[in-house]
């Protein structure tokens, strides 16, 4: 179900920009000849990129964008807007690319096998693009930065720190667990030794109070056995002297 929802999702965007392709170079007046050469491509190709039937790669996206006067997160999104001109004052740098992809994913602690897995590629073709070796299609560089929560323009242009090499995710979850367990600990165990202290007292008044009782109650007892043996010996002086 999900590799069907996967698809479907591909073929939107995918569509949604051959759309805004197509649309914005007939309002800009040009013919696909004309674009064609602006890009570097056959008029065949450019035919085909604005029906969907096949898709041009990130190394086409700056020339496309400056010729349709667009910004490269605009056209991504299917957006005929321009708010930035980073495409027609800069160039793409296939070095730069693939090295921005490498440290995006590393920043994230990504593995090359869940990117591919998230975008509906082979961790083969994301080692690829990080290598310089290839280029993803639009669609593919779209569901990528995405992932990576960049801009386009971020990872086409600026120059991305080097991630500092530290511990894998699972170390940093099971250190996080740890502390939150010792934190638990912390509160409660003082918590406990301040009842049990004030639960010792009590114990000891209830036993002081409870021998009181018993005290009281033989009292009670040896008195209660001298007036009977009183009342008896009443009792057998009357019974004498009526003999």
């Amino acid at each position: 179900m999900r590799f069907i929802f996967r698809i479907k999702y591909n073929q939107r965007m995918r569509k949604q920009i051959a759309e805004l392709i197509a649309n914005r170079r007939k309002e800009l007046g040009y013919t696909q000849k004309e674009f064609a050469d602006a890009i570097f491509y056959t008029p065949q190709a450019i035919s085909k990129y604005e029906t969907g039937l096949s898709e041009m790669d990130v190394s086409s996206l700056v020339p496309t964008c400056h010729f349709l006067e667009l910004d490269a997160d605009s056209l991504l999104r299917g957006i005929a807007e321009k708010k930035n001109d980073f495409c027609d004052t800069k160039y793409f740098s296939p070095e730069l690319f693939a090295r921005n992809l490498l440290y995006a994913r590393e920043g994230l602690l990504l593995t090359r096998a869940q990117v591919g897995a998230a975008v509906g590629l082979s961790d083969r073709s994301i080692l690829n693009y990080e290598k310089g070796k290839g280029f993803p299609s639009l669609t593919d560089f779209a569901k990528m930065s995405d992932l990576y929560q960049m801009n386009p323009s971020v990872i086409l242009f600026e120059e991305l720190p080097k991630p500092a090499k530290g511990i894998s995710r699972r170390v940093k979850l099971a250190i996080a667990l740890l502390s939150t367990l010792v934190a638990v600990i912390g509160a409660v165990v003082p918590t406990a030794i301040h009842l049990s202290k004030q639960q010792v007292p009590f114990e000891l008044g209830k036993s002081s109070s409870f021998s009181s009782s018993i005290t009281t109650s033989e009292s009670s007892i040896s008195e209660t056995s001298s007036v009977s043996d009183s009342s008896l010996t009443s009792s057998s002086s009357t019974i004498d002297s009526s003999l």
